[in-house]
C-alpha cells in the first residue's frame, strides 16, 4: 500500500528511432538528482528466461507491461492475443530503469511491441510513499514524466497524490 504515480507511454516509429528517443530522454533524466540509472537496454523477441541481468528484467517488465496496456487490452479482449507464456516469447523493445531514492520503487521508461509493426507501448507505476523524502521523490518522478512528455512518448498519468495535475 502506498501512494503511486501510474503512467502510459506510446511511440510510433522504427526500433532505431525508439532507441534514439530513449537515449535523448535518458540524457535529460541523468541530470536530475537520482540514486542510480541503467543504460538503455534493448531486447529482441526472445524468451526472457534465456536472458540475464538487466536485459532479462526489461524483457519480463515489457511482457507484463504490454499485457496490461489499455491499447493492447482490446486485442486481448477480442481474442486476438492470448494472455499466456507466449507473450514472453514475443517481447521486442527497449528501455531503462531509474532508482529515484532510497525507499522509492523504481521508475521505468520502457516501450515494446508484440507484432512487427511501428507501434510501441509501455506502462508502469512508481510507489513513492516509502521514500525518506516522499515529496522530493514524487516530484522527481513527475520531472522525469515531464521529460517523457516533452519527448512525445507520454500518453497519460494518474497521480494518487494529485501533484501531477497541479504541475501539468
Amino acid at each position: 500500500m502506498g501512494i503511486a504515480i501510474n503512467y502510459e507511454y506510446s511511440f510510433e516509429g522504427s526500433k532505431e528511432q525508439l532507441i534514439e528517443r530513449l537515449k535523448a530522454i535518458r540524457e535529460d533524466i541523468v541530470k536530475l538528482e537520482l540514486r542510480e540509472m541503467s543504460e538503455v537496454i534493448e531486447v529482441d523477441a526472445v524468451k526472457p528466461q534465456e536472458l540475464k541481468g538487466e536485459a532479462r528484467d526489461l524483457a519480463m517488465f515489457l511482457a507484463f507491461s504490454l499485457h496490461i496496456h489499455p491499447r493492447l487490452q482490446s486485442l486481448l479482449d477480442d481474442g486476438d492475443l492470448r494472455p499466456d507464456e507466449r507473450m514472453f516469447e514475443q517481447v521486442n523493445g527497449a528501455g531503462f530503469f531509474v532508482l529515484v531514492s532510497e525507499g522509492c520503487e523504481p521508475f521505468s521508461v520502457a516501450l515494446g511491441r508484440i507484432a512487427d509493426n511501428s507501434e510501441w507501448y509501455g506502462c508502469g507505476f512508481t510507489k513513492t510513499m516509502g521514500a525518506a523524502d516522499f515529496e522530493k521523490a514524487h516530484r522527481t518522478v513527475i520531472d522525469m514524466l515531464k521529460i517523457c512528455q516533452k519527448n512525445g512518448i507520454l500518453e497519460s498519468v494518474t497521480d494518487e497524490a494529485g501533484i501531477w495535475k497541479d504541475t501539468a
